[in-house]
């Protein structure tokens, strides 16, 4: 056998070499499944066509084996499912008739295969690379699907009306017209087959490329240019997220992808839980995906948006996204040239809790997946205290202030501030220090002598303060402290103003306090 060659550098010819060592090696199964992966560094910055002819001699190699492997059906089925390609096409249906053996749940992926061919066949010839047509032996892929729906037999009895359907069809060429009446006429008016062996319909695949990972430091913005981090997007609640982008060709995985998801929100309505769930769609092309073209491109397909429910491009951390969920996706420089269909079910952690890869995924699937979490989530929280209707102040909406035996109510919630506005991180304990600084030294003798250490006081606060607004994504605070910095050395300092002084140096420490509140919050929340 023949050593393979080196895969430093993917080249058409290599990932060719690579494909024949493989198949003729005792582990072929997993090693060509491997060479399958839309993510395999062999197909990027390939060209649409590259892929094509790589992908369908990597699948056709999978019959060389001296047994099926069911584990390439799915690889199969993707193709014939959703695939647009006639020479890929055409070697899905000759692989699937070599790999698995007939069965009901296989024949609506050739019944699709069919559909397609019907409106843009093409001649193949699958002796060749690349199945390009060669005089003789070329042959349209319709015909070769045709052939995988004959080798099914009584086991696609079921897609009679389907198969009648497409026989309604005005674009069937006459040829592909009476192959399929007569293909048609043979199949049993009765189911003839006994539903048994393996059933290929499910999506679901298996969670050893999921990573459950924090992804706080990946940051996403939605349609409405809102941008949020993924513990902020996905932590607290089911979520269903699925991937896309609005340049795909082919209708039936990103456009199909987001009318799913529409189609799932309105399970969600009829199942009582819209708000208990959260959707998100994100987009594989980020550079050419805007927020305004996202938001045209889901509203389009029917997908309302609300607090949970989202359609959103990665601005930071998109390759450790990527590696993370191990998603399916190559591409030429920013243009994606491949990508498979996947949808993840993310539990309240945040984690995934179920994937769906590669066959078209069904909505009841997924919302038996979300309301096993949330009946899951439900039996292990514990309900918080009520909070008393007249509780008016902010901090009683969001935690009901402790009621301490023999202090009052009102020295109570005061406590409860204290406890919320205590520095818990050493950056909230320097915003203290720094802005303690700024109050304490006006009130040091020869004021205007000690004018560099209020600057030094002043720059270290702002320094941290933009520190904490860049985590936090929320600025009111260092707008605060800026204005105080502009009244400190502006009308304090240049026009020797104790108004504006004292002015600045209120700013500037309410501009602190806001900062570390809402640090405190999220700290309290993460906790």
């Amino acid at each position: 056998m023949a050593e393979p060659l080196e895969t430093d550098a993917w080249t058409e010819a290599r990932f060719r070499a690579a494909v024949d060592f493989a198949s003729q090696s005792p582990a072929a199964p997993a090693e060509l499944l491997g060479l399958l992966e839309e993510s395999h560094p062999a197909y990027g910055q390939r060209g649409a066509a590259a892929v094509v002819r790589m992908r369908g001699h990597a699948l056709l190699a999978l019959m060389r084996g001296p047994r099926p492997w069911p584990a390439s059906v799915p690889f199969a089925a993707e193709e014939l499912q959703s695939g647009h390609s006639p020479y890929l096409l055409a070697a899905a249906a000759r692989v699937l008739q070599h790999v698995a053996s007939p069965h009901p749940s296989l024949a609506p992926f050739v019944t699709s295969a069919l559909t397609t061919l019907s409106q843009s066949d093409d001649a193949v010839d699958l002796s060749r690379y690349g199945g390009t047509a060669s005089e003789g032996d070329a042959a349209p892929a319709f015909d070769e699907v045709m052939r995988a729906l004959q080798w099914l037999g009584p086991a696609a009895a079921g897609e009679r009306a389907a198969l009648q359907t497409l026989l309604q069809q005005p674009g069937l060429a006459p040829e592909q017209r009476a192959a399929l009446t007569h293909a048609v006429q043979a199949l049993p008016m009765a189911h003839g087959h006994d539903g048994s062996g393996p059933q290929w319909h499910s999506s679901r695949d298996a969670l050893a490329s999921c990573i459950n990972t924090r992804m706080s430091d990946v940051v996403l913005e939605d349609q409405d240019a809102q941008r949020l981090d993924w513990d902020e997007l996905f932590v607290g609640a089911p979520t269903v997220l699925a991937f896309f982008y609005t340049r795909c060709d082919n209708a039936r995985k990103c456009s199909l992808t987001i009318s799913k998801l529409a189609r799932m929100q309105d399970l969600l309505r009829q199942a009582g839980c819209f708000e208990q769930v959260r959707i998100a769609a994100i987009t594989y092309d980020p550079t050419f995906d805007s927020p305004q073209r996202l938001r045209g491109y889901a509203a389009s397909r029917g997908m309302q948006f609300a607090a949970g429910h989202r359609v959103l491009r990665v601005i930071e951390g998109h390759e450790r996204l990527s590696r993370a969920l191990g998603l399916g996706v190559s591409f030429v420089g920013h243009v994606v040239n491949r990508h498979r269909i996947e949808v993840f079910v993310l539990d309240l952690a945040g984690h995934v809790a179920a994937v769906h890869r590669r066959l078209q995924w069904r909505e009841e699937e997924l919302l038996e997946d979300v309301q096993q979490l949330l009946s899951a989530s439900q039996e292990k929280v514990i309900p918080a205290p009520a909070v008393p209707a007249s509780s008016s102040t902010p901090f009683a909406r969001q935690r009901a202030a402790p009621a301490v035996r023999g202090i009052p109510g009102w020295t109570s919630t005061l406590l409860a501030m204290a406890i919320a506005l205590f520095p818990k991180c050493p950056i909230c304990g320097l915003t203290y220090l720094s802005m303690g600084s700024l109050v304490a030294l006006p009130q040091v003798p020869g004021l205007y002598w000690t004018w560099p250490l209020i600057a030094l006081a002043s720059m270290i606060n702002l320094a941290v303060l933009v520190w904490l607004a860049r985590r936090e994504r929320r600025w009111l605070g260092v707008a605060l402290a800026a204005l105080g910095s502009a009244m400190l050395f502006g009308w304090g300092a240049a026009l020797q103003s104790d108004w504006g002084l004292w002015g600045g140096v209120v700013l500037h420490a309410a501009g602190a306090l806001i900062s570390v509140w809402t640090t405190s919050q999220r700290v309290a929340q993460a906790v």
